[in-house]
């Protein structure tokens, strides 16, 4: 209304009115029977309830907004009609710019609309050949030779059979590859490249051929109709394109043997190796299987461990369990709480160890879906690493704060799943020993026996003649007759105070002097 570009709303259809908007009444002149037109008094219109009533203010306001930014503009023309210089053939006034800029904007979105039409034709025409010819089974009959079924990529028939997009990105592609699925069929391929891995084939579906070739002649039309839009006529006339570029043929190129034997090794040992987890879980929980030191009969079926690996391990178990059951289980198993995909999708790579014992990475190569990384403070690390010494064994065996005895069948589960971790057997306590380490301990008896030692080393070193008897004789005397400057000055005054100070404050001291005397010198 600031501009007078003026539109038609009919629903969705919306159109720019070049005249502005009509009416039926005017309301300055009337024509009477004598053929003289006369002026009456404003009494109102017919076609008022047509029209947009805009506050005053509010007109106003929109109007200061659009004038605004071409205040600025404005100094600039009289600064060019001022001057020799000419003004720029775009200098327009703001009525006619704002006017052609609505103008471009309702261009641009007609295009839009127009674009958008054409699409909801295109998938109009889809949904109705889809209920006519898949649904219906009126589709055209496939080759009888054709009897297995065909595996087509899951993604590409969720997009088409929702019919909730124009898929233009998988037409636009088709015109430089050799199908409508963008060569995705070859990508889909093995490392060997005979079949598909069964990653990937458990991420599709397998369609009958007369239902295969019914897609197929679907996404060729709607194909056609795109090019029609887009005005690509000349391609029109090139031959139609296949549904995939790679057949994958139930019984014979579906899935590779090669890989469907690996992937069958893998998932037996991953699904073992979760086994033992949970096995593993439920024998540590808290009150169970922690055996009491001193109620210990038989030392030898009994097992230390690290308290802080079972709380940390306990946490990663429980974790996985959370993982597996946090998509809803498949609808035709109402007894499966495991998530689609099943054991396949956890990534137990901080457990899970390879035939020369390394630790496996878990391959998403072929489509593996990894639900999130461990975050807790389990990172893999083996249940006695913690407690064992550097000649491998326990010194810590009976502090009951750090280590937790197990039975012997528990300690086999886990020994399953950690294959290197160093088994510490149950040794009673005795005397003040804590651990089963004879080396820790005789290193730890040095080390408490050291002073009484040196001490019998000084006595022995003074009762027996030699030379560091008389060494040691030597310094007593010179202490004797070259006693210290701080002696000295105590034989005289031995009322005198000292304080002291830290040896940093007296080089700091030494150091003053030193440059003051340099400095005097110079």
């Amino acid at each position: 209304w600031t501009t007078g570009v003026w539109y038609e709303f009919n629903d969705e259809d919306v159109t720019i009115l070049k005249g502005g908007p009509t009416s039926s009444f005017d309301p300055d002149v009337e024509t009477e029977e004598d053929g003289m037109e006369h002026h009456r008094k404003v009494s109102g219109s017919e076609d008022a309830y047509n029209l947009f009533y805009v506050e005053e203010g509010y007109l106003s306001m929109q109007c200061e907004k659009e004038l605004r930014p071409f205040h600025c503009r404005k100094s600039e023309v009289n600064t060019w009609s001022s001057s020799s210089s000419t003004a720029p053939s775009d200098c327009k006034d703001i009525l006619t710019f704002v006017e052609d800029q609505r103008k471009e904007r309702y261009r641009l979105e007609l295009e839009i609309k127009t674009k958008n039409m054409r699409e909801d034709a295109r998938i109009s025409a889809r949904r109705d050949k889809i209920i006519q010819n898949v649904f219906l089974g009126t589709s055209t009959p496939a080759n009888p030779t054709e009897g297995n079924s065909i595996w087509v990529d899951s993604n590409f028939l969720r997009r088409f059979f929702s019919c909730q997009d124009g898929m233009a990105d998988i037409f636009q592609s088709a015109s430089n590859s050799s199908a409508f699925i963008d060569a995705r069929s070859f990508l889909c391929l093995c490392e060997q490249s005979k079949g598909l891995h069964p990653r990937v084939a458990r991420k599709g579906k397998l369609l009958q051929p007369d239902v295969y070739r019914a897609v197929e002649l679907i996404m060729q039309e709607e194909h056609a109709m795109f090019l029609w839009d887009q005005g690509s006529d000349s391609l029109l006339r090139s031959p139609p394109l296949p549904l995939t570029d790679h057949m994958f043929i139930e019984g014979s190129n579906l899935i590779c043997k090669d890989c469907g034997l690996s992937y069958q090794k893998e998932a037996r040992q991953k699904y073992g190796l979760f086994k033992t987890l949970l096995s593993v879980h439920d024998d540590l929980i808290a009150g169970k299987n922690d055996l009491d030191p001193l109620a210990v009969l038989d030392s030898s079926s009994v097992y230390a461990i690290s308290r802080t690996w079972a709380t940390s391990f306990k946490k990663y178990v429980e974790k996985k369990v959370n993982e597996l059951q946090s998509l809803p289980p498949k609808k035709c198993d109402a007894n499966n709480n495991m998530s689609c995909g099943g054991i396949d999708i956890l990534d137990l790579s901080e457990v899970m160890v390879t035939e020369d014992g390394e630790a496996s990475e878990q391959n998403d190569d072929q489509g593996s879906t990894n639900l999130t990384k461990t975050s807790d403070s389990f990172k893999g690390e083996d249940p006695t690493s913690k407690i064992t010494c550097h000649h491998g064994c326990c010194p810590m065996m009976n502090s009951g704060k750090s280590v937790r005895l197990i039975p012997e069948n528990v300690w086999q589960n886990i020994a399953k799943i950690f294959t290197t971790a160093i088994a510490h057997d149950f040794v009673s306590p005795r005397e003040d020993r804590i651990g089963n380490c004879e080396q820790c301990y005789r290193e730890k008896e040095k080390e408490r026996l050291f002073p009484q030692e040196v001490t019998k080393w000084k006595s022995k070193i003074t009762q027996t003649p030699g030379a560091l008897s008389e060494l040691f004789k030597r310094g007593k005397q010179t202490n004797q007759f070259f006693p210290s400057e701080i002696e000295l000055v105590l034989q005289h005054n031995a009322v005198i105070s000292f304080h002291a100070l830290h040896h940093t404050d007296v080089q700091r001291w030494r150091d003053s002097f030193t440059a003051i005397e340099k400095s005097l010198k110079s």
